[in-house]
């Protein structure tokens, strides 16, 4: 039979077993802000060229309807607009 020297030395080994730290898991709500940090800068500053890039190259025209800047403008009829010139033109 184990004599109670052995028997206390296996309850011993056991408690400190049971009582180590287990490997933990990485916490999910601790963020790397830094890295955080480096990639919206990063994006920002693509974005920002980007655009730059748009505005420089000439090829974002405006699609309405410009009215021509020699001779009368084109009147339109029925808007709010063109009735106050309509009626400005018939006073001078």
């Amino acid at each position: 039979m184990a004599s109670p020297g052995h028997i206390l030395i296996v309850c011993v080994c056991l408690l400190s077993m049971a009582s180590a730290e287990a490997p933990q898991e990485p916490d999910p709500f601790t963020y790397d802000y830094h890295t955080l940090r480096i990639g919206g800068l990063t994006i920002a500053g693509i974005l920002f060229i980007l655009g730059i890039l748009i505005i420089l190259s000439k090829r974002c025209r405006c699609k309405f309807n410009q009215q021509q800047r020699t001779g009368e403008p084109d009147e339109e009829e029925g808007t709010f607009r063109s009735s106050i010139r309509r009626l400005s033109t018939r006073r001078r």
